[in-house]
């Protein structure tokens, strides 16, 4: 998709606020919700495909506080596998909900 002509034709519609879908599914402060990409896949997918069945043209990855201090090299989880884990989500819903939408 052309993002730019999209726009010049009219609107897209994006995915809604994804820390208050984690909050809703159990998501307890201080929890790290971007660690969910890996603890949870198929919770982040499940999110993504609730949002494109909606609607949503555009979904964003769960990386909202994905940042080298939190995710530093030496932890538990690096902020590499994080961000790759959230693109492997994201494009996992894309595949299911086509399937679904057909």
């Amino acid at each position: 998709m052309d993002l730019i002509k999209k726009l010049q034709e009219g609107f897209v519609i994006s995915d809604g606020g994804f820390g208050t879908m984690l909050q809703a599914e159990g998501l307890k402060a201080g929890e790290l919700p971007e660690t969910l990409n890996i603890t949870r896949p198929e919770l982040i997918t499940d999110i993504h495909c609730r949002y494109l069945e909606a609607g949503a043209q555009i979904i964003t990855t769960n990386t909202f506080g994905a940042n080298s201090l939190k995710y530093a090299a030496e932890g538990e989880f690096s902020l590499e596998s994080i961000v790759q884990a959230a693109l492997d989500c994201a494009k996992a819903a894309r595949l299911k909900a086509a399937r679904i939408l057909q």
